[in-house]
């Protein structure tokens, strides 16, 4: 069994699997695929907008990990997430929102914030003082963001319907905003262990697709940020056609913003999910 290539050890497309070997080098294209053969972990985040946020002893039958907040949760405790005082989420998914450090007072942006976890923990970032702005393109998805952000007791979030791939309606004409938080569509590449559906839907073409797609809705962002204020642009990809290349290209559209920092997360290098964030200045 060992002998044989890794795709076929491991069931990814062969065309994945040497892109992987030639972005990460073999043992990591390897480590990558062994991965996503994996029991995805699941992990939750203590909600501390809650009345009554979880104590320490409450939390004690939970593994605690690297990300303050956060436990890996061998049975789900559906009471909890239930009433809202806790979240399932990866911790991956706010390494954003981390770079991003929203103060209370602000507004921001959320982008595409369904189903709304991110925006959830921007809001307890922020004490729920200032403004979030959380948009999605679907009504259904803004529906189900607007139950999540309620059960988490999420009170500054003001949810927006917007096809940020369209020229923007009159509502948005002089907004100004603080901060922006892109968590943009991508192929996924990273959650390959949750959705394993995936592998098997991406061809070549898609990372072209997603590219003029991230591209898009990063032109269409930029005016609304204030002078001075700060874009986070993330994914939850691997790949560096929908990261670095996209912050590349689009700063050189831009030269108003500048590159701060990258941070990432890769999973066969940190344990969690695969994730993606660069934080530029607007000057």
């Amino acid at each position: 069994m060992d002998r044989l290539p890794i795709a076929e050890r491991t069931s990814h497309p062969s065309w994945l699997a040497e892109r992987w070997t030639k972005q990460f080098g073999k043992s990591a294209a390897e480590a990558l695929c062994e991965w996503d053969q994996q029991p995805a972990s699941t992990y939750v985040r203590v909600n501390q907008l809650h009345p009554q946020p979880l104590t320490p002893e409450e939390v004690l039958p939970l593994e605690p990990i690297s990300f303050p907040g956060f436990f890996r949760a061998d049975t789900l405790p559906r009471e909890w997430l239930a009433s809202g005082r806790c979240y399932a989420q990866d911790p991956s998914t706010v390494i954003a929102c981390d770079l991003l450090a929203p103060q209370p007072g602000e507004t921001i942006l959320d982008a595409c914030a369904a189903p709304g976890g991110k925006s959830a923990y921007l809001a307890q970032k922020m004490q729920n003082q200032g403004r979030i702005l959380t948009c999605d393109s679907v009504p259904r998805r803004l529906q189900r963001m607007q139950q999540n952000l309620e059960r988490l007791n999420v009170t500054i979030a003001e949810n927006r319907q917007v096809d940020w791939t369209k020229p923007l309606p009159p509502i948005w004409k002089g907004v100004q905003v603080d901060r922006i938080l892109l968590d943009a569509p991508c192929s996924n590449t990273g959650v390959m262990r949750r959705r394993v559906d995936v592998r098997w839907r991406l061809d070549p073409e898609v990372f072209v697709e997603m590219a003029q797609l991230q591209t898009k809705i990063l032109s269409t962002l930029s005016p609304l940020l204030k002078s001075g204020g700060s874009l986070v642009y993330s994914t939850c990809s691997l790949d560096r056609e929908e990261n670095e290349d996209i912050i590349a290209s689009f700063l050189v559209a831009h030269p108003e913003f500048k590159l701060v920092e990258t941070r990432s997360s890769l999973p066969w290098r940190d344990g969690f999910d695969g994730a993606f964030a660069a934080l530029l200045l607007k000057s």
